[in-house]
């Protein structure tokens, strides 16, 4: 400042004479307008929109240059929110496909599982109402043979299916003495007899095959090709006769030499013909559905076995692949059993229908049901050394073969292992570690965040340093511990470690306590609270969302955990889902819809709760701290 300067300046133009401020108001103020203190001047009024009228007058209207700018970056914006919803969309779809296989392939059939190209979407079962039928799906297009193009194939196919057609008829079929197949059937047929020698065609044979495909299938089908696609393209179905066994495994056939059908019709729109099963005599079903929902099968057969030592009944059929419900009846030797489940019809190949009493269930968590239960309902009719069977086959709708194809592979899943011991012990396992990590880590995370004693700062980094230990080098000496404490093949060695804390979660818990002021816990010292009630009443409310994101960590690590199951336990009723999936898997590692189906019955909890408490296991993750 030069020496000849004053200060407070003197006003500028329209200010007073003795210059105190403020200055006199503008042409067109007020007298009683106020100013801001200070040399603050008076700040101009903000312009309106566009064609409004402000204090500066009216705000001229925007170029057109303004307007092509503006334009260009609302498309701009436009273009960056669609590419980003765009890339989320698609992550969405890239993360969320192998969750949507999974689904789907648990309730796929076999034939589904093993098709190229692969069966995206399950097909919907088809809608029989009568029996037996040709079915016009059930095999995928062929590949070309080696030696033959795509483009040939695709050309010489309609005459490929029209000869494979008639070498079908005049190789096989007419010698069943049915009825020839409709013309819908033909594609399924023609399909199945390349399919069946597709493999054995050398690149001549191929190339024969397309110059001359009659003459080429004389030479290659064979009698167990032709065997092959009928039983596949003819649905029908068969029944064999009655066994019953007893409580010492003793297996009796029934049958009786003066009945000239084993099986009769009861009730309904049905009959029955000769035929054969594998080598043996069975009894071929025909029914319609036109009249009814129902028919009704039956037989009445001299039994050896003593009535109070019955245990199982078995009967050998093949399906239809209808997918009806069939319902049994039994009076055995004057004692009446009823069916609790339905046996659906959903495949068409030779299998074993079994049906056993409930006091001859699973004595074991390692037994597996392969049966359908029967229930004793009271006293039958029929004399001590007889037996009364009844069949029940009820039409199912498409809707309902639908759920029955749905439910299937989860059924099967639930019976053939012990699903419900396996859950028990896994929700054990998980409230005692969530119970566990909780207390144990914030009890140690409130001494290092909020108490002040001597070496805090060294045990804390002594505390994180254990992060940095592979589970490899502590695992044989935890092990040896836990076996020399008498815990070998129990559940405590996989909960009692979560009440000793957990490196990750203490250093979580502790950074979000540190966030929380400090002047909570004087005001509640000056009360005369304990620092156990500071920790109690005060910090654990504060910090419920790094609970929750620790709840939810414990939560997915025990339902997971599946090394250790695998190194502490050996009997299998201490089996939780993580170690029975994996037993599961090694005895029926060939039948993919059931794997899946619990693979699914495990996961899906999981994903269950991730997005029901996402909110504060985002929370917890970001530490966002005390609210208000």
């Amino acid at each position: 400042m030069r020496a000849n300067d004053s200060y407070p300046p003197t006003p500028a133009s329209g200010g007073t004479a003795n210059g105190s401020y403020p200055p006199t108001p503008p042409s067109g103020g007020t007298a009683n307008d106020s100013y801001p203190l200070g040399r603050l001047q008076r700040p101009r009024p903000l312009p309106g929109r566009e064609g409004e009228t402000t204090t500066n007058g009216p705000r001229p209207h925007r170029t057109g240059g303004a307007k092509a700018a503006f334009r260009r970056a609302a498309r701009r914006r436009s273009f960056v929110s669609i590419f980003a919803h765009t890339c989320l969309i698609i992550g969405c779809v890239l993360f969320g496909f192998p969750f949507y296989w999974l689904l789907s392939t648990s309730v796929k059939e076999q034939d589904e599982l093993f098709r190229d190209p692969p069966v995206w979407v399950p097909a919907w079962p088809a809608h029989v109402g009568q029996s037996p039928y040709f079915a016009r799906s059930g095999y995928a297009m062929p590949k070309p043979p080696a030696g033959v193009t795509a483009s040939e194939w695709r050309a010489a196919w309609p005459t490929l299916r029209e000869a494979a057609v008639r070498q079908m008829m005049d190789g096989y079929i007419t010698r069943q003495g049915v009825a020839p197949p409709p013309p819908d059937s033909y594609e399924c047929i023609a399909r199945g007899v390349y399919q069946a020698i597709g493999a054995r065609l050398s690149p001549e044979a191929a190339r024969a095959l397309i110059a001359d495909p009659a003459a080429a299938l004389q030479k290659v089908l064979e009698e167990r090709d032709y065997k092959t696609v009928w039983d596949n393209v003819y649905r029908t179905f068969v029944i064999r006769g009655v066994t019953v066994q007893d409580q010492g495994f003793v297996q009796y056939k029934l049958k009786d030499e003066a009945l000239a059908k084993q099986w009769q019709v009861a009730s309904g729109d049905a009959s029955l013909a000769p035929a054969k099963l594998g080598k043996q005599a069975a009894a071929q079903v025909s029914y319609r559905f036109d009249g009814g929902r129902s028919f009704v099968l039956e037989t009445d057969l001299p039994s050896p076995m003593d009535p109070a030592a019955f245990r199982r009944l078995t009967i050998p059929f093949r399906g239809d692949r209808s997918w009806h419900r069939v319902d049994l009846e039994a009076d055995i030797g004057g004692q009446l059993y009823r069916s609790t489940e339905s046996l659906i019809l959903f495949s068409n190949l030779p299998q074993e229908a079994a049906w056993q009493v409930p006091d001859a269930d699973r004595t074991g968590a390692s037994a597996f049901r392969d049966y359908l239960p029967l229930k004793s309902v009271g006293p039958g009719t029929t004399a001590r050394d007889r037996v009364h069977v009844k069949l029940t086959v009820t039409r199912n709708s498409s809707l309902g073969a639908a759920f029955a194809k749905a439910r299937r592979n989860y059924r099967d899943a639930l019976n053939f292992v012990p699903m419900g011991t396996y859950f028990r012990n896994t929700l054990i396992l998980v409230f005692l570690n969530v119970i566990g990590q909780i207390l144990s880590c914030s009890v140690v995370a409130y001494a290092f965040a909020r108490l002040k004693w001597p070496g805090r700062d060294i045990s804390f980094a002594v505390v994180l340093s254990t992060m940095m230990l592979p589970a490899q080098v502590t695992m044989i000496p935890v092990f040896l511990i836990y076996r020399y404490l008498g815990w070998y093949d129990t559940l405590q060695p996989l909960w009692v470690g979560s009440f000793f804390g957990n490196a990750f979660f203490i250093f979580l818990l502790r950074q979000f306590m540190r966030t929380i002021p400090k002047d909570l816990e004087e005001a509640a010292k000056i009360d005369g609270c304990s620092f156990f009630g500071m920790y109690w009443k005060i910090i654990m409310p504060l910090i419920r969302p790094a609970l929750a994101a620790v709840a939810i960590f414990s939560f997915m690590n025990a339902w997971n955990e599946f090394m250790g199951p695998l190194i502490y336990l050996n009997d299998q009723r201490l089996y939780p889902l993580s170690l029975g999936l994996y037993q599961f898997r090694i005895e029926h590692a060939a039948d993919f819809g059931m794997l899946m189906a619990a693979s699914a019955l495990m996961i899906v909890p999981v994903v269950i709760v991730f997005f029901v408490a996402q909110r504060h296991f985002i929370q917890g993750v970001t530490l966002t701290g005390m609210k208000g």
